[in-house]
Formats: structure tokens, C-alpha cells, sequence
């Protein structure tokens, strides 16, 4: 994590910078701005340090936008991307799986379903960076991000639109808890991630909201509801 997301960005920005590159568009995210506690922030919401930081990545994530930030400082011509959390076809990440599950049926229950995400279509966010890149404010961060929804509801969506019946059965996090050491032993089971610990922590009660106010008066920038994303990740 720290070589993909701090070595790879000061690598980039230093051979950037020694071709002259006019601008550069950083792809930050949201969840630099850490847990947001229910509220619907924008960039300049500043998370609590005192909290700590919930995984590798938020860790990494968070080190490499204040580097960046630095950059900007002295006076490189970047302009940065801050997108919610991205979804649409081909999606492998855990709670993409959650919503294919839950579209063909086959969700039979969830996990971590108040996780707080800003649900933003993939074609959107591709959009909207290049509209940073365009004409974004050098030195400015542009959050791009959808609707903000609990995971349980955003299952309960993607179910509806696949005209399927909503998993009922939450599986408790106290219960997931008990599979921490195994998965630390022996990997991902039964579905489960091997850093299962860091995905708890990460995702119980976590509300990672932001809104794109900023990038739709300056950008002209606008994501579709998740309803329409549902429709265009699934094909249906």
C-alpha cells in the first residue's frame, strides 16, 4: 500500500514536474476525509487525526493527498479528485459483490450494512476528472461523488432493480469478529476477506459521505442516482 499509493504518486508528480507537465490531475478520495459521523461533508471537512486511521489504505491514502498537498504548497499546478465510492460493471470490490449478489438474488445476507458510502457511478467519475483536468482550479480539490446511502440500503436497491426480494438476514458484526483469527491464519474463507479485521474496522458504523456541490457549480459536474447506476452497471 505504501509503495502503490505514496511511491507511485511522488514518482509520477516528480517526473510530471521534470517534463514541464502544465497540469496534473491527482485521484484522491473521499475516504481521506475519514469517518464522517452521518454527516454529508465537502473538502473543506478536516477528519480527527486522534481517531486513527482504519487500514492501510486509509493510512496511505491520507499520506499521499497531504504530499500532494505539499506539492501544491510550493507551487506545482495540480488539481485533485476526491470520488466517493465508485461502482458499475466489472466491479470486484466487497461491496460491489454485495450489490451483484443481491441484483441475480443470490445475496442470502449482508455484512457491515451501516457502512456509509457516497455511490457513484464509474462513467461519472471518469467524467468528472476529466472535467478537472479541463478547467478545475489549479490547486483546488473537487469531490466527485452520488448519493449517500447505507450499504443496506444500497443492497436493498440493487435487489429491487433486479426485481429480487432483499436479504432479510444481517450477519452481526460481533459474529464476523470471531473469524478474525482464522482469516489471519489461513486467508479468505467462505467469502470471507483475509484482512478481515482491517474490513471491520474500516466499515462498522463508518460513514464515508461527501457531496459534490463544489464540482457541480464549478465543473458542471453530475452524478446519476443509484438507481440509473444499478440500471447501467447490471443492464437491466
Amino acid at each position: 500500500m505504501l509503495e502503490a499509493n505514496v511511491g507511485t504518486t511522488t514518482r509520477l508528480l516528480d517526473a510530471a514536474t521534470r517534463s514541464g507537465t502544465p497540469r496534473i490531475v491527482y485521484t484522491s478520495t473521499v475516504n481521506v476525509l475519514g469517518n464522517t459521523h452521518g454527516q454529508v461533508v465537502d473538502e473543506t471537512y478536516a477528519r480527527d487525526l486522534a481517531e486513527g486511521f482504519f487500514s492501510y489504505y486509509d493510512l496511505t491514502k491520507f499520506q499521499a493527498h497531504e504530499l500532494v498537498a505539499a506539492r501544491v504548497a510550493g507551487g506545482a499546478p495540480i488539481a485533485t479528485a476526491m470520488p466517493g465510492g465508485v461502482y458499475g460493471p466489472g466491479d470486484h470490490s466487497e461491496a460491489g459483490d454485495q450489490l451483484a449478489l443481491a441484483h441475480a438474488g443470490n445475496l442470502r445476507y449482508f455484512a457491515l450494512g451501516d457502512i456509509g458510502l457516497s455511490w457513484t457511478y464509474v462513467d461519472d467519475v471518469a467524467d468528472g476528472i476529466v472535467r478537472i483536468l479541463d478547467r478545475g482550479r489549479l490547486g483546488e480539490s473537487y469531490i466527485l461523488s452520488g448519493p449517500s446511502l447505507l450499504l443496506r440500503d444500497a443492497v436493498g436497491a440493487a435487489a429491487i432493480a433486479g426485481r429480487k426480494r432483499p436479504p432479510r438476514l444481517a450477519l452481526p458484526t460481533g459474529l464476523l469478529r470471531l473469524f478474525i483469527p482464522v482469516s489471519r491464519r489461513f486467508g479468505a474463507i467462505g467469502g470471507l476477506p483475509a484482512n478481515l479485521a482491517e474490513t471491520i474496522r474500516a466499515g462498522n458504523g463508518v460513514t464515508y459521505w461527501a457531496r459534490a456541490a463544489k464540482a457541480e457549480r464549478e465543473l458542471g459536474f453530475k452524478a446519476r442516482d443509484l438507481e440509473s447506476g444499478l440500471r447501467a452497471t447490471f443492464g437491466a
